[in-house]
């Protein structure tokens, strides 16, 4: 017969053991608590073990009951009680300061555990369970992760959350998922999926290595009722703080955890899921030399071939995933398209060409195009010459000039031509910084105003003079070590107006066409033919970059021939250098288009129309500047109108060394932060105007002086308006007065053929100075 043992020990355990388990780490093993209590209180060990798990914030163990029924001592446990009590229990608890019932004395009574005991105590039993888990992994590192028998310590997306898992055996995974979730950690009530790292390109002007800023589309869900895709900068995933303000500003709970488990968690994000790293480029067009971005691919004429965008518009370029920058609401990017049958292509763009140039005329229509291939060069232009022209077609409303320019537009990809308003609405920061998305691309604005005669539109003067440079804008940074925020401008600005700049700076940097023709009854009936062509103009572009080095070395030859053919022609300075650009640009197009060829031809004579075109602007532009008006009214009364005031004797102008004065040398800093130095000439501009008053001038009743003033700080001979310059005081005192004058730059004035005589006479007052105030 089998020997009973009895179901209990020794009446001490049963007032000590009930003690003796709250002097235990929480991380104590259950398994031997649960059998202890058994074997001491039988079944109601069972609320006691409870009870504990509750106290020390351990969770029940699944099927609770099946484990306490499992929780038996051994045979050999059970014939010495007392042993197994002491070596798994009651030797710990007294390591946190549990003493026994039967061995206190007089008032000592029971203490509760030392903290600092308990968490010595807990490290040393994870200490022993740390190094079984590391001895398991060291043994099973070469395994896959499916053959492995355990679940190293991680961070986890699961069921709608994000989850710190601990190390565990597979074997010790609950079946029923509730259970499982709770021996985790949750830390975020989403999941938190990294779908891509966008690198966004940051062009650092005069650097060769572009900088970058790397952000993450991110997907929060909890797979319930809320499912969001979002981006996240850098910032937003550096702290807790701002990654739980990020959460927050999603719907979701902010982040549950210490720093310790953040950072553990930005790993988690950054490192440990899998996902695409795409570029973002922040300009189209030539944002490279020799590759032209598009929003639905690239095409690199170095290797000329094209490179076609994914439906989520990624472009996979070797390694490499490109997207092209979205714009905004008011700039687009263009989308080209590429031709299946190159002649075919060739022969529909030169029929639509043709009844395009029977709506808008020869030369307008031509120059447009010859401006078109000259953009997709306009990155050589600019390295050799340092500046590339900008395009204005002026005309009343209803000549077609808008829409001759969305035509324009559409060549380079651009759907409904992407225009621009000019107005104080849109400011010129605005314009400037979309600017910064096309590169060797048309930026379009429509509707230019002169704000001499409309308020409601800004002065654009000084952009244009920038513009023609490709000159963005440069800002101070709030740093201690001098840095600067530059704007880069790399686009080719159009614009088209009912006003035309009046300014001569202006108008030297711009090529000029103008559009008087009204369209026709029959041609307004047309346009819908040439409406619905527009998306594929962009094939043009396409068949340019298909043979992009031979046309480069058409346009380059031609180029020279044109220039030399414009200075022959009398034509200076910036004029002969941007009508060239159209010209061999038009001398390209027969070879893109093989049915114009009939345009190399008539090259002879269109090129007589463009220098009567050129002609005929410059003499307007002579005609209706006042300014010009106001130099040669100054230059006449400075040099042969003669004072009435003057005796026979002594006779003398009415503008002298009273109003006007000239010095070889001094230096001043420009508009542009440029430095110049040389000869300059001072003007008083109050003293010249109440002289012409006085002789009765018509230019002072055609103007007025703030007119002029406006115009003369808006124009390029102008250095600064307020220099203080010794002038004579009067004609009978041989005294100076220290007045505020304007200074011009000579070399401008020059170069215009402006006030020449008045300045040999102000060089000759200068001379007599020093006798005239010694009389």
């Amino acid at each position: 017969m089998e020997k009973e043992y009895p179901v209990t020990t020794e009446s001490h355990h049963s007032t000590d053991l009930k003690e003796a388990i709250y002097y235990l780490p929480a991380q104590f093993d259950q398994t031997i608590l649960c059998k202890a209590l058994k074997a001491v209180y039988d079944e109601e060990g069972k609320d006691l073990a409870r009870e504990w798990l509750f106290k020390t914030k351990n969770n029940l163990p699944k099927n609770f009951d099946e484990f306490w029924d499992e929780s038996n001592l051994t045979t050999y446990q059970l014939q010495f009680p007392d042993k197994y009590l002491n070596d798994s229990i009651y030797s710990t608890a007294k390591e946190t300061g549990w003493i026994p019932k039967a061995l206190r004395k007089g008032k000592q009574s029971k203490k509760p555990p030392s903290k600092r005991k308990l968490q010595a105590v807990s490290e040393n039993l994870q200490a022993s369970e740390k190094l079984y888990e590391q001895l398991t992994q060291i043994k099973e590192d070469q395994l896959e992760e499916k053959e492995k028998s355990y679940i190293s310590p991680c961070i986890r997306n699961m069921d709608g959350a994000c989850y710190v898992h601990p190390f565990m055996y597979k074997k010790d995974i609950p079946d029923d998922r509730e259970e499982y979730l709770k021996l985790l950690i949750k830390i975020v009530d989403c999941e938190v999926i990294v779908q891509e790292a966008i690198e966004h390109i940051i062009d650092q002007p005069g650097q060769t290595e572009d900088d970058k800023e790397v952000r993450y589309r991110l997907r929060l869900s909890n797979r319930l009722d809320k499912d969001v895709i979002t981006i996240a900068t850098f910032e937003e995933l550096t702290t807790k703080t701002r990654f739980s303000s990020f959460l927050v500003s999603k719907g979701f709970v902010k982040f549950i955890g210490n720093n310790d488990v953040f950072d553990r968690f930005h790993e988690f994000l950054i490192n440990d899921q899998q996902y695409p790293t795409v570029k973002m480029i922040t300009s189209w067009g030539e944002y490279k030399p020799g590759e032209f971005l598009f929003e639905n691919g690239l095409f690199d004429v170095n290797k000329q071939r094209f490179y076609p965008a994914n439906e989520e518009n990624r472009i996979q370029k070797g390694r490499q995933l490109l997207v092209c920058p979205t714009g905004s609401e008011l700039v687009q990017p263009p989308i080209i398209s590429m031709p299946t049958d190159d002649e075919a292509s060739a022969r529909f763009l030169a029929e639509k060409f043709m009844m395009w140039e029977s709506f808008n005329g020869r030369v307008n229509v031509r120059a447009t195009l010859g401006y078109a291939v000259a953009c997709l060069f306009s990155r050589d232009i600019k390295e050799q010459d340092g500046a590339f022209p900008l395009m204005f077609k002026f005309g009343e409303r209803g000549t077609g000039k808008s829409s001759s320019m969305d035509w324009f537009m559409s060549l380079f990809g651009y759907r409904n031509g992407n225009r621009q308003s000019v107005s104080k609405q849109n400011t010129i920061k605005g314009l400037i910084r979309n600017m910064t998305l096309p590169a060797s691309f048309p930026f379009f604005l429509d509707d230019y105003r002169n704000h001499e005669t409309n308020s409601q539109v800004p002065d654009l003067t000084s952009p244009i003079l920038n513009w023609y440079h490709r000159i963005g804008t440069s800002m101070a940074k709030k740093s201690t070590d001098n840095q600067t925020i530059d704007t880069r401008m790399k686009a080719c600005v159009v614009m088209t107006g009912n006003d035309k700049p009046t300014d001569p700076a202006v108008l030297s940097r711009l090529i000029v066409l103008n559009y008087s023709k009204f369209l026709k009854r029959n041609e307004l009936d047309m346009i819908p033919n040439v409406v619905c062509s527009t998306p594929r103009f962009s094939e043009f572009t396409a068949l340019v970059l298909k043979d992009y080095e031979n046309v480069r070395g058409f346009f380059m030859d031609f180029l020279d021939g044109n220039k030399k053919a414009l200075a022959d022609q009398g034509f200076q300075g910036r004029t002969v250098n941007n009508w060239s650009y159209v010209m061999a640009g038009i001398q390209c197009v027969p070879y893109i288009l093989p049915d114009l060829q009939h345009w190399s031809n008539e090259f002879g004579a269109l090129k007589t129309e463009i220098y009567e075109a050129i002609q005929k602007e410059e003499a307007l532009q002579k005609e209706s500047n006042p300014l010009h008006e106001f130099f040669d009214t100054l230059e006449h009364y400075a040099t042969q109108k003669v004072d009435p005031n003057s005796e026979f004797n002594r006779r003398f102008f009415v503008l002298d060394h009273r109003h006007f004065r000239y010095k070889p040398f001094e230096a001043f800093t420009d508009a542009n932060g440029k430095v110049y130095q040389g000869e300059v000439l001072y003007l008083h501009p109050k003293r010249i105007w109440y002289s012409l008053q006085d002789a009765k001038s018509d230019v002072t009743r055609q103007t007025n002086l703030n007119t002029l003033e406006a115009k003369l700080q808006n124009s390029s001979y102008f250095l600064n308006n307020s220099v203080q310059v010794f002038l004579t005081k009067s004609i009978d005192e041989p005294k100076e007065s220290n007045l505020r004058c304007y200074v011009l730059r000579v070399d401008q004035l020059n170069e215009k053929g402006m006030l020449q005589e008045l300045i040999a006479k102000a060089k000759e007052y200068e001379q007599q100075r020093a006798g005239r105030l010694s009389a």
